[in-house]
């Protein structure tokens, strides 16, 4: 797979009761990215989880399998200078790849998101920007309750 370019946006991971990613536009005009509520902008976020005692390679969870009823691309527009706020917690499908990460469950990780929006015929008939960024590492600590649920 070819690399993607870099997108010209910022996102950030917050850790709070749940993840979420913050996508700021700094830029002088507004920019599109895929919503979550269709399979471009599902499929277009992965998370990457590095345990403590466990550095390296990261771990890169992705978005469960969903069944869409009605799947018809949406976009959502980040103002200039502005920003979004995505969810990345409530997604019904889950994420793929929790197991792996079962043995560190009582650690501290560091987590970060990745954005990748692949070049397609939807993405240009939309206007939908196209690369890939991925947010500064945040830590999350146990018992990780936004990916696993309250202990």
């Amino acid at each position: 797979m070819q690399a993607a370019p870099p997108l010209p946006i910022v996102i950030t991971a917050l850790i709070e009761a749940g993840l979420r990613a913050v996508l700021a536009n700094p830029s002088p005009t507004a920019v599109r990215v895929w919503s979550r509520d269709c399979s471009w902008g599902h499929a277009a976020y992965t998370i990457l989880v590095t345990p403590a005692s466990h550095p390296g390679e990261p771990y890169e969870l992705v978005p469960g399998p969903t069944a869409w009823t009605a799947n018809l691309p949406q976009t959502v527009e980040i103002a200039a200078n502005g920003s979004i706020m995505v969810d990345l917690t409530g997604d019904r499908a889950g994420w793929r790849g929790t197991e792996a990460l079962k043995p560190w469950k009582h650690e501290a990780w560091q987590v970060r998101i990745r954005l990748r929006i692949p070049e397609t015929p939807e993405a240009g008939k939309f206007g939908v920007l196209i690369g890939e960024t991925v947010s500064p590492p945040v830590i999350s600590h146990p018992p990780h309750a936004w990916l696993f649920g309250p202990s």
